[in-house]
């Protein structure tokens, strides 16, 4: 089957296997993550993360603790990670949380993102 999705005025879709993508739900017994609110303005507002990619933040149901951001900040990647200009380290960041959540790693983005927030 051809499958096309209508996207709005003259804007349509193919629809193929490379185009679907799977993403987890929460496992808690109410189904609701702690939503977009807690995530800053720049996140929400990236030029590189998508709506997916904050729709996946969002699933979360804890934010990882300052223990956890104290000592992924620690690493030598992410030392490295933030010693730039802030503008060039809020991109970087922006892209390692990318990076993060297409394998899966979703509470890793949160630390990363968490982390450069705290570096600002």
């Amino acid at each position: 089957m051809d499958l096309v999705a209508r996207l709005g005025e003259n804007w349509y879709c193919r629809l193929t296997a490379d185009s679907l993508f799977k993403i987890a739900k929460t496992r808690d017994s109410t189904g609701i993550g702690i939503g977009l609110d807690p995530l800053a303005s720049e996140v929400k507002n990236s030029s590189v993360l998508t709506g997916n990619d904050l729709g996946l933040l969002a699933l979360v149901n804890t934010l990882p603790s300052i223990d956890d951001i104290t000592t992924l900040s620690k690493t030598d990647e992410m030392k490295e990670l933030l010693n730039v200009t802030i503008d060039s380290c809020t991109k970087r960041i922006h892209l390692k949380a990318k990076h993060l959540l297409e394998n899966g790693r979703v509470m890793d983005a949160w630390k990363v993102l968490l982390m450069g927030r705290s570096h600002d």
